[in-house]
């Protein structure tokens, strides 16, 4: 028995020894984007003059290198807006140089959806779906969610097999300023432009739950108070979506959405530019599917931006 035990615990030793390992070499030699993002800012955070932060729409939609000099695209698909605000209040007051801020708003609003491209109760309401972010964020940035206060060792993410191809294979998806191209094709399918996309009517907005809006408009208020703490330009954008996806859009979202900018204006200074429906970006090449422009769209979108925002 004294030996059955004596192996156990030397069995569960070995395993910890490992799993510290992979941590520990994950961590300083993986170049997956959290990692490198991270480092990067970090890296070059007294030069750093443009930050681009948000979801898939911004990751993709915009590149750094055709909006100025020194501007970092810090965008990461699926993240929520919790995490833009805990990377602000971080790097903010240790980026010297830093100009403005642009952050995407409407495509992932809880409850004041646009239109749901996904479904809702999958994506909102079952709290793992942000299983995706949690380990990385708090391994990589060191900011745990606060409904998963507890760092998650190596061995979760080998539960995960999108979190384990990243670490483990050192797989890394954006250029060396951040943005990230979909794909060399124009368009992700032959059915592009209706494909997940799934209509959430006004009727069905006004009985979502708002715990997760009143979360989203804490976090933003958030993010602008601490731009404007720092004398940093906070730019909200919506961008631009195929009209497939805005005939599909709800006018209880688009009132949402604009009663939030209002709500986060009469506190702090917030910048708000909409192009969701902007008939320069109505061509069918410009999209990847109905809601994300592709590499051609991101072009000419970050372009107008450039522009509009005087840089």
């Amino acid at each position: 028995m004294k030996r059955f035990l004596k192996d156990i615990v030397y069995v569960t030793c070995i395993l910890i020894c490992l799993i510290v390992a992979v941590e520990v070499i994950q961590y300083y030699v993986s170049d997956n984007n959290y990692s490198y993002k991270t480092k990067y800012i970090f890296n070059h955070r007294n030069s750093i003059e443009g930050l681009i932060l948000g979801h898939s729409h911004t990751l993709r939609g915009i590149d750094p290198v055709l909006l100025g000099k020194n501007v970092f695209n810090n965008a990461e698909s699926g993240k929520w807006i919790y995490y833009d605000a805990k990377e602000l209040s971080k790097y903010v007051p240790l980026m010297s140089n830093l100009q403005y801020v642009i952050y995407p708003i409407g495509y992932d609003m809880p409850q004041g959806y646009l239109s749901c491209h996904y479904e809702y109760d999958h994506h909102f309401k079952k709290e793992e779906s942000h299983d995706y972010n949690i380990h990385m964020y708090a391994k990589y940035e060191h900011i745990p969610y606060d409904r998963f206060p507890l760092k998650l060792t190596a061995f979760s993410s080998f539960l995960t097999d999108n979190l384990a191809y990243e670490e483990i294979t050192g797989h890394r998806d954006c250029d060396s300023l951040g943005f990230e191209i979909l794909d060399s094709t124009i368009h992700c399918s032959i059915n592009w432009d209706t494909i997940h996309l799934v209509h959430l009517p006004d009727s069905e907005i006004t009985k979502l739950p708002s715990k997760y809006y009143d979360e989203y408009k804490e976090y933003l208020t958030e993010m602008a108070s601490i731009c404007h703490q720092y004398n940093v330009r906070f730019v909200c954008v919506t961008t631009p979506c195929y009209k497939t996806y805005i005939n599909k859009t709800s006018t209880r979202g688009i009132e949402m959405l604009y009663d939030l900018i209002d709500s986060v204006a009469t506190k702090y200074p917030i910048e708000y530019y909409n192009y969701l429906s902007d008939e320069e970006f109505r061509a069918d090449s410009f999209y990847y599917d109905c809601s994300h422009l592709n590499y051609i769209g991101a072009k000419h979108f970050t372009k107008r931006l450039k522009k509009d925002l005087g840089l």
